[in-house]
């Protein structure tokens, strides 16, 4: 009799340990994930992209680099600026602000062909004449104002093929290629600088010819 207590004791145990309701964990929370497929927010992505890359475009147009040996000038809305800048890195307003580099070191320039006729009839070409210039800071906003970034050719380029033409023109062929020679480099050279002087500039320029 005590056995068979003791064995309905334990399944009476037993059913109520496996009565006992199993506990199951909560669902994850739901995340608001935003659907891709939607139009409006597609439209959205691609607006904020163009806005972060014209941001971008703004900023980097606006910054801008002088390289050694030259300087930087600036022209606002197509008018020349008092404003000059030197080597480095330099920032402006983009899109309204435009600088261009002016080469200040000495630079070597090789004229084109300069024709020429003696006083005795006779044509003759000067080729690969060099031309040695550097320009000094001092005029230099009223030289571009006056004639524009490429003053060298009007100032000095011009001005000393002009002066090579006079030259020939009052020596005959023998003086040019032979008594008279050596002397056509400084003749053309101080010609070139009253010339140029006249035109109330000569202070800007600093050059040597080789011909």
């Amino acid at each position: 009799p005590q056995t068979e207590d003791t064995e309905d004791t334990f399944i009476k145990n037993r059913e109520t340990v496996l009565s006992i309701p199993v506990t199951e964990p909560p669902p994850p929370a739901l995340y608001n994930i935003p659907n891709m497929d939607n139009p409006k927010l597609k439209i959205a992505s691609g607006a904020v992209a163009v806005l972060l890359v014209s941001v971008v475009a703004v900023v980097l147009s606006s910054i801008h680099r002088i390289e050694e040996g030259n300087v930087g000038v600036y022209y606002r809305n197509g008018a020349l600026m008092q404003t000059i800048s030197f080597p480095g890195i330099h920032y402006m307003t983009p899109f309204i602000v435009e600088v261009v580099e002016i080469k200040i070191r000495p630079e070597t320039d090789i004229l084109t062909s300069t024709s020429a006729i003696t006083k005795d009839g006779i044509q003759n070409t000067f080729n690969d004449i060099q031309v040695i210039t550097s320009i000094r800071m001092d005029n230099l906003v009223y030289m571009l104002k006056n004639y524009g970034p490429h003053f060298k050719k009007a100032l000095v380029f011009d001005r000393i093929k002009e002066e090579l033409r006079i030259f020939c023109a009052n020596s005959t062929i023998d003086e040019v290629y032979n008594t008279k020679f050596l002397a056509i480099v400084d003749k053309v050279r101080i010609n070139a600088i009253e010339s140029i002087d006249r035109l109330g500039e000569v202070s800007t320029f600093s050059f040597f010819i080789c011909i």
